[in-house]
């Protein structure tokens, strides 16, 4: 990431020279050879400064929508997003993007599984270093069509894309994206990145601990409840699987696992619980074993 307090301070000394200024040209050089610039976390602009503290009050998705149009606005672009690009399975992400893209888009994006194909994805997957999307192979004509109905409802081809490693295996990236042509954005944007580096640091980190939940591996549900979980993976329903049990009501067993893992609905549980591997220390049942059938009695 390029300093602007370096290349600014760098450009100066010459200036100050010119002016006489040498000892104060001199200390500055001092400076910029002490290796520690690069170190300074300075805003180049004041309205980034005020996102900035945006930010930092931010505690819920409304929030992070809210400061998600203003660094939308304050950069230019058309919409921002803030995405989970990877995680892991001991976290609960919810919800996984907060977007300021438009409901049609949104329902398309869905609707046609555009998240298989989406080379920013694919591309923020295994780098930590932001890219603009001109740098994305369009080549496939599957790829193209997704840039193309992009563009057609509103969301723009152009864009930029900065993934951040925030714990572990969570990988969450800030996206901009622009109707204007990819060397026009591009143009635009690049002096700026020092800004939004800064801010996206920040962002994705407040974004982590409103979204993000961790589920230690080593806390298990009640054996009955892990019961009702298995019995919905094999295909039953929950009235079915208490029925099957004997135990509580199929409401209050969907609200005692909802609760335990703190989740919204029964499907992120049941995932949930997959995803930590809860269902496999259950012991046998007698329908899980099968076995030479007992001759009938003489």
């Amino acid at each position: 990431m390029a300093n602007w307090v370096y290349t600014s301070l760098v450009n100066s000394i010459g200036s100050l020279r010119d002016a006489g200024e040498d000892t104060l040209a001199a200390d500055i050089l001092r400076l910029v050879k002490s290796g520690q610039l690069e170190t300074i976390r300075v805003f180049r602009h004041e309205a980034a400064e005020r996102l900035s503290e945006q930010i930092a009050g931010v505690r819920d998705t409304a929030g992070l929508l809210q400061v998600l149009h203003g660094i939308a606005a304050r950069f230019d672009a058309s919409h921002a997003t803030i995405h989970v690009v990877t995680d892991t399975p001991s976290m609960l992400i919810d919800p996984r993007v907060v977007t300021t893209y438009p409901d049609a888009w949104i329902a398309r994006y869905v609707e046609r599984g555009y998240s298989s194909i989406d080379p920013v994805i694919a591309r923020a997957r295994n780098t930590d270093a932001g890219f603009f999307w001109d740098s994305l192979d369009r080549s496939l004509p599957r790829v193209a069509g997704f840039f193309a109905s992009a563009a057609e409802l509103g969301v723009g081809a152009a864009g930029y894309t900065l993934p951040m490693r925030i714990w572990k295996d969570l990988r969450v990236a800030l996206t901009l994206s622009s109707e204007r042509p990819d060397a026009e954005f591009r143009a635009a944007l690049a002096p700026q990145l020092s800004d939004l580096d800064f801010l996206a640091d920040q962002l994705l980190h407040i974004f982590a601990e409103v979204a993000s939940e961790e589920i230690r591996s080593d806390r298990r549900p009640p054996l009955e409840l892990l019961r009702l979980l298995r019995a919905l993976f094999q295909g039953s329903t929950m009235a079915e699987a208490c029925a099957r049990y004997g135990t509580v009501p199929a409401e209050e067993a969907e609200s005692r696992i909802c609760a335990y893992y703190g989740t919204r609905t029964l499907m992120q549980a049941a995932m949930v619980a997959m995803r930590l591997r809860h269902l496999d220390a259950l012991p046998y049942e007698r329908s899980d074993i099968a076995g030479e059938t007992p001759a009938p009695p003489d």
